[in-house]
């Protein structure tokens, strides 16, 4: 999947993400292909 790298220092300050992997982001029409963000 291709997406936008969270770049925020401020955004990433409030997420607890270990060193080594990247936070991503992607269109909210996207989350139709993820069933279990859609209780399925």
């Amino acid at each position: 999947m291709q997406s936008w790298k969270v770049t925020d220092d401020e955004r990433l300050s409030q997420m607890d993400i270990p060193e080594r992997e990247t936070v991503v982001e992607f269109p909210r029409r996207m989350l139709q292909f993820f069933p279990e963000v859609n209780g399925g």
